[in-house]
């Protein structure tokens, strides 16, 4: 088996899963049920096979990742609206395509992996509120599981390495 022979491995991620956003994000999972999941797809009621398990536990965080790209998405378009007043019918798709870029790079917002902004220029997230976590896993009682035992914050990492040995490569530049 697999799971046993992964003891050891230390693991380096992007995580959200300690800060508070996620925090609220995870709350509001455990909440659901498979009915009111069953609601929100309209037309598909026995489509959806789930059971009260699938929002026991802790939620998975690339779900958190597109909760908050579809509430970056819902917030332009929002702006954009609101600034000017007309659907995307009612409007050129060009421009509504590029009045839609700008909302959404102006975006600044607490989400579920902490806080949402993007780069100037290039259009990135921001790592402001973004997290590295080093998980070390361990093989105990006949299960994998795993320690966070370093945190810290990726804007900060990634200044100290840009003031320290000047990378500017892969996207570690502002």
């Amino acid at each position: 088996e697999l799971a046993p022979k992964l003891a050891g491995i230390l693991q380096l991620q992007i995580s959200p899963v300690a800060l508070p956003g996620f925090a609220r994000y995870q709350a509001a999972w455990q909440r659901l049920t498979p009915a009111e999941c069953a609601r929100l797809v309209p037309g598909a009621p026995g489509q959806l096979q789930l059971n009260q398990s699938a929002f026991e536990g802790t939620a998975d965080s690339s779900g958190a990742y597109a909760y908050d790209a579809v509430a970056a998405a819902a917030l332009a378009m929002r702006a954009v609206a609101a600034d000017n007043g007309t659907a995307p019918s009612n409007s050129s798709t060009a421009s509504y395509g590029a009045r839609l870029n700008a909302a959404i790079r102006s975006l600044n917002f607490s989400g579920a992996t902490g806080h949402v902004s993007f780069k100037h220029g290039s259009g990135d997230r921001a790592p402001r509120d973004q997290e590295l976590v080093l998980s070390n896993w361990q093989w105990r009682d006949g299960a994998l599981s795993s320690d966070m035992f370093v945190r810290v914050k990726l804007s900060g990492v990634l200044a100290a390495a840009k003031a320290r040995i000047g990378l500017v490569e892969y996207g570690l530049r502002n």
